[in-house]
């Protein structure tokens, strides 16, 4: 039977606390099924503290632990944090040099009978971010990150969505889904650097989108700046099984590639962001893809300055073949 709301750390499992100076060198394995997991190299989630006139912080903590996955349904894992709540300060100076990675089975959430979304939402400090700064923050060469799980079963209806990156899988305080996790604090994300590749795999499972990132996946905050990316950012295609590809009926959705920010949901100033490192997608059968250097898609107004890229830029997406109805998209940018 598979374990529910696990919340684990190499050092703490989930505190409403201020964490500083802690430091995981220890692996971490999961081989049975986990049905919703917080999973991070230091802690596993760091609370929103009940005191609201205190402001925990997560400061000066390294994670050089491997984490490995088989199988799960929903998870948030980060190589320090896998959640950081609202009414966090500062996660700073925090660095990662273990790798992720995930190769089993993903389950989808009908195979167990029960309802709901397939998420993963990874990064190499932190998964899901929802403080008010990230600065100073690092995930080194050796911090590779590697998710190419498939679909098991014949169960491939669920909505499976990936947002993967090299610093945090997901960062804005705003972006919280319940309203206790929201804030209208500004908030930053600043000098963070991914030298780790970051590879993932878009299966087809019916619905689904992939956002694949160096820097940070999905962004609701108001400025990312001086952050870079050396790593090689790469999205494969599997298939889950053949009746599983793209047809006239189905809502495949997009695809979001990008070395620093893979997809802004709201205004954002990107400022002074480097890339030198190759971004990719390989030939496969989407609807739609966006891929380029500093930010693959933005919904809202974005102001990008001083922004620069030396890396190849390449998508060998197949998108008008024979496989799908759908005359597919796609959008390739240096920089945007």
């Amino acid at each position: 039977e598979a374990m529910h709301d696990l919340d684990w750390g190499g050092v703490i499992g989930a505190a409403s606390v201020s964490v500083e100076r802690c430091v995981n060198k220890g692996s971490m394995t999961i081989n049975e099924q986990v049905t919703t997991a917080n999973i991070g190299g230091v802690i596993g989630k760091l609370e929103t503290n009940t005191d609201e006139a205190v402001k925990n912080q997560l400061v000066d903590c390294e994670n050089s632990g491997h984490v490995n996955l088989k199988i799960v349904t929903s998870a948030r894992i980060g190589g320090v944090a896998a959640v950081v709540e609202k009414n966090t300060a500062l996660v700073s100076e925090c660095y990662n040099s273990g790798s992720i990675t995930y190769l089993g089975e993903c389950v989808t959430h009908t195979q167990k009978g029960n309802t709901g979304n397939t998420v993963l939402h990874l990064g190499g400090v932190v998964g899901v971010c929802w403080s008010d700064k990230a600065e100073n923050c690092g995930n080194k060469s050796t911090g590779v990150i590697d998710v190419r799980g498939s679909l098991s079963g014949n169960h491939v209806d669920q909505v499976s969505a990936e947002n993967v990156s090299g610093i945090a899988g997901v960062f804005g305080a705003r972006l919280g889904t319940q309203a206790s996790l929201k804030t209208t604090e500004p908030t930053v994300t600043r000098n963070c650097q991914n030298e780790g590749n970051v590879t993932t795999a878009y299966t087809y499972c019916g619905n689904g989108h992939v956002v694949a990132s160096g820097c940070v996946g999905i962004v609701d905050s108001d400025k990312v700046e001086g952050c870079s990316n050396s790593g090689k950012v790469y999205v494969e295609t599997t298939i889950a099984m053949e009746s599983a590809k793209p047809t006239a009926t189905s809502s495949m959705n997009a695809i979001y590639v990008s070395a620093i920010v893979g997809y802004v949901k709201s205004a954002c100033d990107i400022v002074q962001c480097d890339n030198s490192g190759k971004v990719e997608f390989d030939n496969g059968d989407v609807r739609t893809i966006y891929i380029s250097a500093i930010n693959s898609l933005c919904k809202a107004k974005i102001n990008v300055e001083n922004c620069s890229n030396s890396g190849a830029v390449k998508s060998g997406c197949n998108n008008n073949s024979g496989n799908t109805a759908h005359k597919g998209h796609t959008n390739v940018g240096g920089v945007v």
